[in-house]
C-alpha cells in the first residue's frame, strides 16, 4: 500500500521536474512495486499513458516529452515486456494467468460489478464529486502535474479494475474487490480537487450522487454475500456482518437506503463553502469508520473459527512442547492453511515440506520423497531426527520407531522419529477419522524383505447413506468387487506378491459430502476403521506361498 504510492508520488514528480535522477527512480519504483506484488504492474503501465497523455492536456509538444522521459518510458515498457519476452517465466507464481480463458463480456460484468463495489468502500458521497475532480483537472491547465495526476489517477482506476474483471473472469469468479483497494485515497484526493476549484458543476454533481445512490438497490446483497465474512470483499463483509446482526431485510435496507439518502443530503449541501465540503468529507469518512466495526467483528469471528478448525488448542502448542524445531510435513489431502497457522503461532517450526503434492502456492521449502527402501527424504537428503509435525487431515502416514508426542487437533500429529526415519505405509484418501475418499491408494515397506503376504482391510458404511460398490485392486495382481450396505461391516483379504510389494487401490462408486459451510468439507465415500498388511509366515528361511497370489 505505501509503496503503490510511493510509486504514484515518484512518477507525478518525474512528469513535473524531469531530471536523470527521477528518470531512474521510476524505473526503480516500479520494479520494486511488481516484485512486492505483481498486480502493481498496472502502475508503470499507467505511466506509459501518463506521460504523452498529460503533456498533450498542457499543450505541450508530446515528442519532447517522450525524449525527455525516454529512459523511464523505455525502462518500463521492457519490465512490461518481461512476462511476454520469457514465455510468462516472469510472472512466477502467477504463470497460470497466461493459460486462462478470458470471455470480454464477463470481464467488462466483473469491471463494473467490482465498480459498483468500490463506491461502497470509497463512499458515495464522494464518488461523485471524484469523477467530477478529475474532469476539472484535465480542462483549462497550464500545469503538466496537474494533468498527469488526473491522467495517472484515469489509467489506473481503468487498468485496476480492468485487472480485476480478468482475475475474475478468468480463474476466481468471484468478487476481488480488495485488490482495488489502492483506488480509494486516490478518489478522495479527486474530490478534494473538486472542492478546491469551487464545487463546480453543482447538478451534475446532484445528478451522479442521486443516480449512484439509487443504483444501490440493484446489487443483490442477500443472495450474493449472504452472512460469512469475505476476505475477498471488505464490503460483502460489512454487509453479512449486519445480516447476521439485524437479519438481511435490515441490511439491505442500510445498504440501499445510506447511498441515497446521502446522494439527497448532498444535494441539500453546498460544497462551494468550507463547512459544506468538510461535512461531506467527515460524512464519508464516518461511514468508512463506522463500516469498519462489522467488518472487524466478522474478520474477529473468521479468525477464531479457522483457530478452532485448524490451529489447535492453545495454537502456540509446539512452542510450548519445548522440544526444539520441528520440520512441518503436508501430507496429501490437507489445506496448507494448517502449515501457515503453524508458522504464525510458533516460533520452533523448521522446514515445511510437502509430500506428493504440487508446489504452486510456493509454500513449501522442501518435496519429500519416499524411496524404493521406504526411506522419507526431503530434497534428495534423509529426515534429521527429533520431531516432525504431520498433516495427516487426508492420509495416513506410519513411520517406524516413531513415537506420539502430541496430536493437538485432528489432523495435525506431532511424531518423534529417529535420523532417516523409515516409512512403514502410507494410505492416500484416508482421513484423520477412518473415513475413505472415493480412491484410496495404500502402500507398505515391511519389515525384512518380505515379498508375499496380504492385505486386511475392515470397510463399514454408518446407516442413512446410500449402498455403494468397492473394488479392491491390487496393481497387477487379485481384484476383489462387492456391495456394501448402510449399517454394515466387512473385513476383505486381498493376496499380494512382489519385491517391492505392489500397491492396494480401494474405490468407490459413490461419495457424500460432509462438512458443507466449514473449512474442512470433503467428500467421503466409506469408513476404514482397520487398515494393514500381514505378511506370510517365514518358515525354514523362505516364505510360505499366499493363497491366490499367482
Amino acid at each position: 500500500y505505501p509503496l503503490f504510492f510511493l510509486a504514484c508520488a515518484t512518477m507525478l514528480r518525474a512528469i513535473e521536474q524531469p531530471s536523470g535522477r527521477m528518470e531512474a527512480a521510476v524505473v526503480g519504483v516500479s520494479l520494486a512495486a511488481c516484485l512486492t506484488r505483481l498486480q502493481l504492474v498496472v502502475v508503470p503501465l499507467a505511466y506509459l499513458v501518463a506521460v504523452p497523455v498529460a503533456t498533450r492536456l498542457a499543450s505541450e509538444p508530446v515528442r519532447a516529452a517522450l525524449r525527455r522521459h525516454r529512459v523511464s518510458l523505455c525502462g518500463v515498457a521492457l519490465l512490461l515486456a518481461l512476462p511476454v519476452l520469457t514465455g510468462g517465466a516472469a510472472l512466477g507464481s502467477y504463470t497460470g494467468a497466461a493459460l486462462f480463458d478470458y470471455e470480454p463480456l464477463a470481464v467488462l460484468e466483473w469491471c463494473g460489478f467490482t465498480a459498483a463495489l468500490l463506491a461502497f468502500a470509497a463512499g458515495w458521497l464522494v464518488v461523485p464529486g471524484a469523477i467530477i475532480g478529475l474532469f476539472s483537472l484535465v480542462r483549462g491547465l497550464s500545469r503538466r502535474v496537474e494533468a498527469a495526476a488526473a491522467v495517472l489517477t484515469a489509467a489506473l482506476v481503468v487498468f485496476v479494475l480492468l485487472e480485476v474483471g480478468l482475475i475474475a473472469a478468468g480463474e476466481a469468479h468471484r468478487p476481488l474487490e480488495r485488490y482495488a483497494i489502492y483506488l480509494v485515497p486516490l478518489l478522495f484526493l479527486a474530490f478534494f480537487a473538486y472542492v478546491e476549484r469551487g464545487a463546480p458543476h453543482r447538478r451534475a454533481y446532484v445528478a451522479l450522487a442521486l443516480a449512484l445512490g439509487g443504483t444501490a438497490w440493484l446489487v443483490d446483497f442477500p443472495a450474493r454475500a449472504g452472512t460469512v465474512f469475505a476476505f475477498d470483499t471488505p464490503t460483502y463483509s460489512v454487509y453479512a456482518q449486519l445480516a447476521s446482526w439485524w437479519g438481511h431485510p435490515n441490511a439491505a435496507s442500510v445498504f440501499a437506503l445510506v447511498p441515497l439518502l446521502g446522494g439527497i443530503a448532498v444535494a441539500l449541501v453546498s460544497l462551494r463553502s468550507r463547512h459544506g465540503a468538510l461535512a461531506v468529507g467527515a460524512a464519508g469518512v464516518s461511514l468508512l469508520l463506522v463500516s469498519g466495526i462489522p467488518a472487524y467483528a466478522g474478520d474477529r469471528a473468521l479468525t477464531r473459527g479457522t483457530l478452532a478448525l485448524r490451529a489447535g488448542s492453545p495454537p502456540d502448542w509446539l512452542d510450548r512442547l519445548d522440544a526444539g524445531r520441528a520440520d512441518y510435513v503436508q501430507l496429501p489431502g490437507g489445506s496448507a492453511h494448517y502449515g501457515w497457522l503453524l508458522e504464525s503461532w510458533n516460533r520452533n517450526v523448521g522446514r515445511p515440506i510437502q509430500l506428493a503434492l504440487p508446489s504452486y502456492e510456493g509454500y513449501a521449502a522442501a518435496t519429500g520423497h519416499i524411496d524404493r527402501d521406504g526411506r522419507l527424504s526431503a530434497d534428495g537428503r534423509p529426515l534429521r531426527g527429533g520431531i516432525v509435525v504431520l498433516n495427516d487431515f487426508g492420509t495416513r502416514l506410519e513411520l517406524r520407531s516413531a513415537t506420539v508426542v502430541a496430536r493437538p487437533r485432528a489432523g495435525l500429529t506431532a511424531v518423534r522419529v529417529p535420523a532417516a526415519p523409515q516409512v512403514s505405509s502410507i494410505a492416500t484418501g484416508l482421513g484423520f477419522d477412518d473415513w475413505a475418499a472415493s480412491v484410496v491408494r495404500y502402500q507398505v515397506w515391511p519389515a525384512r524383505a518380505v515379498t508375499a503376504g496380504s492385505y486386511r482391510v475392515r470397510l463399514s458404511l454408518p446407516a442413512h447413506h446410500q449402498a455403494r460398490t468397492v473394488a479392491l485392486t491390487v496393481d497387477g495382481g487379485v481384484k476383489r468387487t462387492f456391495r456394501l450396505r448402510p449399517g454394515t461391516s466387512r473385513t476383505i483379504w486381498v493376496p499380494a506378491c512382489g519385491d517391492p510389494v505392489p500397491v492396494l487401490r480401494i474405490v468407490a462408486d459413490h461419495a457424500d459430502f460432509v462438512g458443507a459451510g466449514t473449512a474442512n468439507a470433503r467428500l467421503v465415500a466409506v469408513r476404514i476403521p482397520a487398515l494393514s498388511f500381514v505378511p506370510a509366515r517365514v518358515k525354514k528361511g523362505a516364505q510360505e506361498g499366499v493363497s491366490g497370489c499367482r
